[in-house]
């Protein structure tokens, strides 16, 4: 029986597998929570987790207290913002 973590480790393995670079809205955290909403309805609690820095929460309501699989995530993330990803230059914002 698949589980949250189960979906998680599924679509950063998937992320990392295509060298995933983040959009102006589609980032790592969005495809997640995309995930876990078809999944079980969960991802807005998830995104509120990760967001409002209760990652501790999310740390063990959605991945299952599996560091491995915290550290997968984190590598996804480290991925999606690495060349090609969207950036906006502070300079294009007037800063």
């Amino acid at each position: 029986m698949m589980e949250r973590k189960d979906i998680i480790r599924n679509t950063v393995t998937d992320l990392i597998d295509q060298d995933y670079r983040e959009g102006f809205n589609d980032g790592v955290i969005i495809r997640v929570t995309a995930a876990l909403d078809e999944f079980d309805g969960s991802g807005s609690q998830f995104w509120n987790h990760m967001l409002l820095g209760r990652k501790n929460e999310a740390f063990e309501q959605f991945f299952g207290s599996d560091a491995d699989l915290w550290d997968l995530y984190a590598h996804a993330e480290k991925i999606s913002k690495g060349p090609g990803a969207f950036v906006i230059d502070p300079r294009d914002i007037g800063f």
